[in-house]
């Protein structure tokens, strides 16, 4: 699976926090998930999804399903829990990476976009009530709740009140009821370790970040994949402008080195910066129009500086 598959989950992540007051590799495992078109998961071929070199069938996933539970800190706040679970469902054919399209540049692990406040907006879709079990909460219901964009939706738990969502050997298990063509469906995915950050040992008392190349390590085991995101945005009164590095790594690898060749395009003097590292699993649905299901502990860490 490609990085771009990230953006979905930091969009249903950040939709959680914002409501309880506060942003994978797919390789194959959990079956199906093969392109429609030749039937291939691994192709580069010319007549999957329209794309030349997608090396798998995320262009195809129409939306998917989240649970998380990790540690948020600001220069406004002390490191604190929260957790979530929520839902996002989407014709493939309108999604490009969340709207911020194709890199502007590549290194390593890790992509560079670029953010002018042009993002494109797309139709969500309601797939009807998903339901998840196997967490500490169960069930937890997710709502679709119609809005002028589609469809979102709306957990019947109030996470606010949780204070420790999953442990390590949980197994959850969704059920979408179906719609707009998709499902209904069954899917199950294994729960991980919480992530822990060995370096930078000050994760959590970050302020800036530099214009030179930076390591993240994090304690290996029990995950698919860890991912990184850093970003630096600037707000008016009338625009926000922004750079976003992101990046992926097998969970045993360990660390990841983030270039200064990146790093040198974050801003100098932004309004806020935000860093996330996640470990992930991640599973993908039968079927003509497939989801995934992702499960998730991060850590984040944001500095706003008011001007």
């Amino acid at each position: 699976m490609k990085i771009e598959r990230l953006f979905l989950v930091m969009v249903m992540v950040i939709g959680i926090l914002c409501c309880i007051s506060l942003f994978t590799s797919c390789d194959g495992n959990g079956g199906g998930g093969d392109d429609d078109d030749d039937g291939a998961s691994d192709d580069d071929g010319s007549g999957d999804d329209d794309t030349d070199d997608d090396d798998d069938s995320e262009l195809d996933l129409w939306g998917g399903v989240s649970i998380s539970e990790g540690y948020y800190s600001s220069n406004y706040q002390a490191l604190h829990y929260y957790c979530g679970a929520g839902a996002a469902f989407y014709d493939p054919d309108d999604w490009n990476n969340g709207g911020y399209g194709e890199p502007d540049d590549e290194e390593g692990d890790c992509k560079l976009y670029h953010y002018s406040g042009n993002t494109q907006t797309y139709e969500t879709l309601s797939a009807g009530i998903v339901t998840l079990t196997g967490a500490n909460v169960s069930p937890i219901h997710l709502n679709p709740v119609a809005y002028q964009y589609g469809y979102y939706y709306q957990a019947d738990v109030d996470f606010l009140n949780v204070n420790n969502l999953f442990d390590e050997n949980d197994t959850f298990n969704a059920h979408v009821a179906g719609g707009n063509g998709i499902g209904p469906l069954d899917i199950s995915v294994d729960a991980l370790p919480m992530i822990s950050i060995t370096k930078p040992s000050d994760f959590d008392l970050l302020k800036s970040l530099p214009h030179s190349s930076m390591t993240f390590k994090w304690n290996k085991g029990g995950a698919e994949k860890v991912f990184l995101s850093l970003s630096t945005y600037t707000t008016t009164k009338t625009s926000m402008t922004g750079v976003i590095i992101m990046c992926e790594a097998p969970d045993e690898q360990g660390e990841i080195d983030v270039s200064g060749d990146l790093m040198e395009h974050l801003q100098n003097n932004p309004t806020t910066i935000s860093v996330m590292m996640s470990k992930e699993n991640y599973k993908e649905s039968v079927g003509d129009r497939p989801i995934s299901f992702t499960a998730m502990t991060y850590r984040q860490r944001s500095y706003v500086n008011v001007k």
